[in-house]
């Protein structure tokens, strides 16, 4: 089955994958975790129908959901844009200048004349140094203000990106719990409309021998094919659950 499974296929893949999952849960477990990375949508699908509600596999879709999304990328594009924006803040309060130097060598010689007067012959080394600093005054509390919005706005990102964490966990947990719930309720169901089936069989050959009346075949009738709307029912219901988490 391994051997013939193709992840980006559609036709047959995913029952292949699901039968696979229940002939050997435990090794093909990391299978269905490369399903769900790089498996065709309907492969991907099946995949999480092969997941449990166990904290490995929510804690795995978490970080999927983590990773891939587009609300955790865009608070955290912020935060960093925040915390940018402090420092440079902080930066713009800090003294700034800097440390210049110079120096030059020289050689006099007197070609004429005596040496004397205001002229030295010989050779003449000239060093010098400066440190300039500047800051700004804050005299009418400007700084300590644009201090306290910069960080202020840095808490409100970080409030924000964990926030955005926290709710997509908790919309994967929802979604996932939702859906193993959803697919109890549809294994309950088919056993109803095998139950009745099984129930008009006999009503039918009841009917048919005059040991029953007619009205018994028509309730039967009516019990079976609303055994088989809540299934269809709940079998769309499941398959929205499913979807919704590989949009998470």
């Amino acid at each position: 089955l391994r051997t013939k499974l193709d992840l980006k296929g559609c036709a047959g893949h995913p029952r292949r994958l699901r039968l696979m999952h229940q002939l050997d849960p435990g090794g093909t477990r990391e299978f269905v975790k490369q399903a769900l990375d790089a498996g065709s949508k309907v492969v991907k699908v099946a995949a999480i129908e092969c997941l449990r509600a166990a904290p490995d596999d929510l804690s795995y879709l978490v970080e999927q959901a983590l990773a891939n999304s587009f609300d955790q990328r865009d608070a955290l594009a912020k935060l960093a844009q925040a915390a940018a924006t402090r420092r440079e803040v902080y930066a713009e309060a800090l003294p700034s200048g800097g440390i210049s130097a110079s120096a030059g060598r020289s050689k006099t010689e007197i070609l004429s004349g005596l040496p004397g007067g205001f002229v030295s012959p010989g050779a003449t080394t000239n060093l010098s140094a400066s440190f300039n600093v500047s800051w700004e005054a804050d005299l009418f509390g400007r700084v300590a203000q644009g201090h306290k919005l910069a960080k202020a706005d840095l808490r409100a990102a970080e409030f924000t990106y964990e926030a955005t964490r926290v709710a997509l966990a908790a919309n994967v947990a929802q979604s996932l719990f939702q859906a193993r719930g959803l697919a109890i309720q549809l294994q309950d169901a088919q056993e109803t409309i095998r139950i009745d089936e099984e129930l008009r069989r006999v009503t039918d050959v009841r009917v048919s021998h005059g040991l029953s009346p007619s009205g018994d075949l028509d309730q039967a009738e009516a019990n079976l094919g609303a055994a088989q709307a809540q299934a269809e029912s709940l079998s769309a219901q499941l398959t929205t659950a499913r979807r919704t988490l590989l949009l998470l």
